[in-house]
Formats: C-alpha cells, sequence, structure tokens
C-alpha cells in the first residue's frame, strides 16, 4: 500500500514535469509550430485591428527563430508592412533571470509603407506624420536587453541598401501632462551604414532635407534618455550627399542659401556630447563639392552649442584657392531685432576673386570689376 502511494504521488509530481517536456519538444515539429503561429497571429490581429500573415515558420534548438514572408495589412487591405526575412538566435537560460541575450539578428527586405499616426488606431507614431521605407538588411550580433534595468547593450550594428522618407504634415504642440519617465540607457559599440539614404519633406514650409550615406561608421554610441545625454565616440563618413531646399523658387546661378546642394562629403569627427541642449563636437576633417562649383578642400573646428550661443574655436577653412581662420563667439541675443549682446570674433582669411565670382553666380562679373584680380587678404 506505501509503495503503490509513493508512486502515485511521484507520477503527480512527474507529470507536469513530463508534460511541459513533450510540449517543449512538439514546438520543434514543423506542423505544431504551423498551428501554434496561426492561433498567435489571429490573437494578434484581432488585438491591433490588423491582418498579420506569416509565410513560413521555423523554430530550431534552443531558440532559433526563422520567419519568411511577413505582411501585415489594415483594415481596408492596404499593405503597411511587408519583411521577406526574419532571423533571431536567442540564448535560453538568461530568459529565466529576465534578461535577454540575442546572439543573433537579422532582418532581410523589408518595406514600411505610408506609416502614420493613424496606423494603429490613432496609437502610433506622431501625428502629422507619414512614414516610408525600405530596408535591404539589417543585422546585429550580441544584444543585452535588461528590461528591469532598463538597459539595452549592441555590439555591432549594421544597416544597408536603405531608403526612408517621412512627410511632416503638421507638428502637434507637446503633451505637458505625461509625465512618464523613460529611463532607458542604450549603448553600441559600433554602428555601420552602408548606402542608406534619408528624404524629410515638409509642404506646409516648402522645406526639404536629401541625404545620402554612401559608407558611414559611428562607434562608442551612448544614450541616456532619462537625463537627456547622448555621446558619440567617433563619426567617419565617406562618399555622402546631402541637400537642403526652403523654398519653392527656382535655383539661382552660384551659391543659393535656399538651395544647398552637397556631394562627395567626407567627415570626421570625434568627442560628440549632447546634454539638455549644450552639444560639443570636435569636428577634424571635412570635405565636400557644392553645387555652384565651390569645393571646400578642408574643414576642421572645435564647435559648443549652447542656451547662449554658439562659439568656433581653431576654425579653418580651405577652397582651392581661399581659406579662413576663424574664432568667434556669437550669442543668440547678438541675433535678435534689438541685440542685447555683441559678436566677438577673430579671423584672418585670404579670398580669390575666383571663388567669389563662382559663388556669386551672375552677380558675379559685376562684383569683380570691385575687386583686384588677386588674392585679397582680410583680417
Amino acid at each position: 500500500m506505501a509503495k503503490w502511494i509513493k508512486r502515485t504521488v511521484k507520477t503527480c509530481l512527474l507529470a507536469p514535469v513530463g508534460a511541459v517536456a513533450v510540449g517543449a519538444v512538439l514546438l520543434y515539429v514543423p506542423p505544431v509550430q504551423n498551428a501554434v503561429l496561426k492561433v498567435v497571429l489571429r490573437h494578434v490581429s484581432e488585438r491591433v485591428g490588423m491582418e498579420i500573415t506569416v509565410g513560413h515558420v521555423r523554430l530550431s534548438y534552443p531558440l532559433d527563430l526563422t520567419l519568411r514572408d511577413v505582411s501585415v495589412r489594415d483594415s481596408v487591405c492596404d499593405t503597411l508592412l511587408n519583411v521577406r526575412g526574419l532571423s533571431v538566435s536567442v540564448r535560453p537560460w538568461p530568459l529565466l533571470r529576465g534578461e535577454v541575450f540575442v546572439s543573433r539578428l537579422e532582418l532581410d527586405s523589408c518595406a514600411l509603407v505610408k506609416l502614420s499616426w493613424q496606423t494603429f488606431n490613432g496609437k502610433g507614431i506622431i501625428e502629422g506624420m507619414h512614414l516610408d521605407g525600405t530596408f535591404g538588411r539589417l543585422a546585429t550580433a550580441d544584444v543585452g536587453l535588461w528590461a528591469k534595468k532598463e538597459e539595452l547593450k549592441l555590439d555591432n550594428v549594421l544597416l544597408a541598401d536603405a531608403e526612408v522618407a517621412l512627410v511632416i504634415d503638421s507638428i502637434p504642440p507637446s503633451d505637458t501632462t505625461d509625465t512618464t519617465v523613460n529611463r532607458w540607457r542604450i549603448t553600441a559599440e559600433r554602428l555601420d551604414l552602408q548606402r542608406v539614404g534619408f528624404t524629410l519633406r515638409m509642404p506646409k514650409d516648402t522645406l526639404g532635407v536629401t541625404t545620402y550615406l554612401g559608407d558611414a561608421r559611428v562607434t562608442g554610441v551612448s544614450a541616456n534618455l532619462e537625463a537627456q545625454r547622448y555621446a558619440a565616440g567617433r563619426l567617419d563618413i565617406r562618399g555622402a550627399y546631402a541637400a537642403y531646399d526652403a523654398s519653392e523658387r527656382p535655383r539661382t546661378v552660384g551659391l543659393d542659401p535656399q538651395h544647398i546642394s552637397a556631394s562627395n562629403i567626407r567627415l570626421l569627427a570625434d568627442s560628440v556630447r549632447y546634454h539638455a541642449g549644450d552639444l560639443r563636437v570636435a569636428l577634424r576633417e571635412a570635405s565636400l563639392d557644392e553645387r555652384s562649383g565651390l569645393s571646400v578642400e578642408s574643414l576642421s573646428a572645435y564647435v559648443h552649442l549652447d542656451s547662449t550661443g554658439v562659439s568656433v574655436s581653431e576654425g579653418m577653412l580651405r577652397t582651392t584657392r581661399s581659406w579662413i581662420d576663424l574664432q568667434a563667439r556669437v550669442p543668440w541675443a547678438a541675433l535678435s531685432d534689438r541685440p542685447t549682446a555683441d559678436l566677438q570674433a577673430e579671423w584672418s582669411a585670404g579670398i580669390d576673386g575666383q571663388d567669389v565670382l563662382t559663388a556669386m553666380g551672375e552677380q558675379g562679373p559685376r562684383i569683380m570689376r570691385a575687386i583686384p584680380d588677386s588674392l585679397l587678404y582680410l583680417s
């Protein structure tokens, strides 16, 4: 009798463990995976009010998940998101401690279509904004996430063959009633951007910005959202393009301040720091070719911008023919309609007449008649 009771108790204790073990094993069987996926997708689709489909799913030991042909459609069957492939590998044991360690994460061929404020039942991105984009590849490894400590650590992140377009029709007033404190801390050892384009359009302000990064690398990235403290150890950009349009009127010949277009941009900066409106950048080297024909062969400076003004020290600019050395302090109060502060600057320059002619465009010949056809030294 005692043996029978012991066997019964032992069976009752081991049965749940065995059921969990059998269930875990069944999750690695493809038909079971497909059945579970259908139930999960139906539940999630009902919760978010969208149709979510996955063409293929595979879960392999221990926690390697692969999804193929992921699609998200809204209530009128307009496609919002397409993903050709998503692969993620998670270490299982840290999950028991409430920690997430991702050994590998790869996103292949993702497309976003007109995501807006209304996309998620009025709770989505930002009101008045529309986002389109394509991402050829997003890959990272050795990701650590600590939800309780609100901390995220990334090793190397690669974003390649991406094009993002953001249209801002209006900017809503900030919500002063929201007292939520975001305490997340994010760090990344290295961020690589290859063939990445970004376009910003503000139709009501006739403002447009277009950028393209052929090859960019940022190292030593950190962000403390609670303290509003952001930093990057080094920023290296090569083969970039940037355009700025602030007016619908046609471009003029020469350097047009309302239509700036620069190509062959090379930029090297380090010690980038931002904290609560205080920005510090050490620009080591920069060069570019402007649409007007002006070419900056070398540009370097230490820049400090805060709530009181902007300071430039050890500024040096070189074109093919001209040069400028600059130390300056520009208080914002000096730029108001009724200035209450003085602009301070110490500079020397050698300006070549050909650079003036190139920058002034159609007005160049008239101005050149008043300027000697030689290098003009100023200080």
